[in-house]
């Protein structure tokens, strides 16, 4: 590691040296078989942390899943004085050697190349993103390079969602699995867990503020697998809540009231994107862009450079869907609004994620959020992943031990909670009931938005006639009681 650090033009942060020295021992360790992560969160200097053990390794192939990534890790990589060739058709080079930064759609083919070149250690940034299917693309690679493959991956989110098959069609619901907890699975384990909360407490994060206008997530709808909302409610709910007008009104308090500079705005398709950033200039009469999918390569990299490289006191807006969820890195960043719903958690922390690097002239970012995230997810510096003795590894939300992973977090469902597990108790999650009626209907009734003085005013005021009358008024007299023995 010593020699490694004489020839860095930078300093390793505690957790990056000991991330690296663990990363160069598990390839060393010729016991070790089995593929491991490294969680490293938004913002932690995970391309420094790659670049390092890179560099001390030989026969080594670093894969990302965007030629935005692999440059970005190419750079720090020869920070540390290293040679690698770059492998990738978006990157416009392919050149083979044993030690090669690869996007693997462009090297699918040539896995009887690099065995000849000896490669056995693989490198793997967004984790989370590559398949765990024995047919994937990934996995023949692997399999075609031959045994004694070890992979070691990278990641801020190291889960994904699974479908839960329900009885029926509209029963199916998506939970959240840590890639170690699933089946079939990669990695086996977690080589190095950094935490969120860890990051933020040692000051490497902005002072993140948060603030969400609470707007109701009524009339969402959840696709066939579960994983997130359906387009067509996405834009129901947003044209039902007037969220251009509100995004507007709140890009002009940021502005010329908080005198925000560099804002970030989560849309929730394109042609919001393109509505809101016509509307953005003929309104405000400031610099505003649009960043998406269909935005070509040239013009994404003048943006993206004019945006991160301007003057801290010229306004820019920036208006994106999704393709600005990983590889971008914007530390001027000081204002981040949302407006795209998700059932995603792993989408919510890479949204969060683009406000919290740290930067000379910026030091704190606000978050608006305009849906139900922050309520429902958390505050990025509260998720952690961490080991439970007698449950194994977990998704856990600190500021309530909320238990993340392997439980439905669709409204309506109970909680479950970390004390639960510690006990060695998995509880069944109980559906909870809705409120039948009133201007709280389809609510669940235990919401703190209902208050008890409202259910009673029901019990003594609503006639309750026939069998569905009935069900109703034991549904509002149960909850009252639960509340009565809290």
């Amino acid at each position: 590691m010593k020699q490694i650090l004489s020839q860095m033009s930078l300093t390793l942060r505690d957790y990056q040296e000991y991330a690296v020295n663990e990363g160069v021992a598990y390839f060393k360790n010729k016991k070790e078989k089995k593929n491991k992560i490294i969680c490293s969160p938004c913002g932690s200097g995970k391309s420094i942390i790659i670049g390092a053990i890179a560099n001390s390794l030989d026969n080594v192939l670093v894969f990302q899943p965007s030629v935005e990534l692999l440059k970005q890790n190419y750079s720090k990589f020869t920070m540390f004085g290293g040679k690698a060739t770059i492998y990738s058709s978006s990157a416009k080079e392919k050149n083979i050697s044993n030690k090669c930064f690869v996007t693997v759609g462009s090297i699918k083919n040539l896995a009887k190349e690099f065995k000849e070149l000896g490669v056995k250690n693989i490198l793997m940034d967004e984790a989370h993103l590559f398949s765990d299917s024995d047919t994937g693309m990934f996995k023949k690679f692997v399999k075609e390079l031959g045994v004694g493959v070890k992979i070691l991956g990278f990641t801020a989110t190291p889960f994904k969602l699974k479908t839960v098959s329900g009885q029926t069609f509209y029963d199916n619901y998506s939970e959240i699995r840590l890639l170690p907890r699933m089946s079939p699975k990669l990695f086996s384990d977690f080589l190095i867990n950094i935490p969120n909360s860890y990051i933020h407490s040692q000051k490497y994060w902005k002072n993140i503020c948060y603030e969400s206008r609470n707007i109701s997530s009524k009339g969402l709808k959840l696709n066939s697998t579960g994983s997130d909302y359906t387009e067509e409610s996405l834009q129901r709910w947003y044209e039902g809540n007037e969220l251009d007008e509100k995004i507007i009104s709140e890009l002009r308090t940021q502005i010329f009231e908080n005198n925000k500079s560099s804002i970030l705005v989560f849309v929730p398709n394109i042609a919001k994107a393109n509505e809101l950033n016509k509307i953005c200039k003929e309104k405000l009469n400031k610099k505003s862009f649009v960043i998406t999918s269909e935005t070509n390569s040239k013009e994404r990299k003048d943006i993206l450079e004019n945006f991160v490289n301007k003057n801290v006191s010229d306004v820019q807006i920036l208006f994106s869907v999704a393709t600005l969820l990983v590889g971008f890195d914007a530390p001027n960043i000081d204002c981040l609004i949302n407006s795209r719903a998700t059932n995603s958690l792993a989408i919510w922390l890479q949204m969060l994620g683009r406000a919290v690097r740290m930067s000379d002239v910026v030091n704190e970012a606000l978050v608006v959020d305009f849906t139900q995230n922050l309520t429902k997810f958390g505050q990025i510096e509260e998720i952690d992943v961490q080991y439970i003795d007698g449950y194994g590894w977990a998704l856990c939300r600190n500021s309530t031990g909320q238990i993340l992973n392997n439980v439905r977090l669709d409204e309506g469902y109970e909680k479950v909670y970390k004390h639960q597990l510690c006990k060695g108790i998995v509880p069944n999650q109980s559906v909870i009931s809705l409120m039948p009626l009133g201007e709280f209907e389809g609510e669940p009734i235990n919401s703190e938005k209902i208050g008890t003085k409202y259910l009673e005013f029901c019990l003594k005021n609503v006639k309750f006639n026939g069998i569905l009358g009935k069900v109703n008024k034991t549904i509002i007299e149960k909850e009252l009681i639960r509340r009565k023995n809290l």
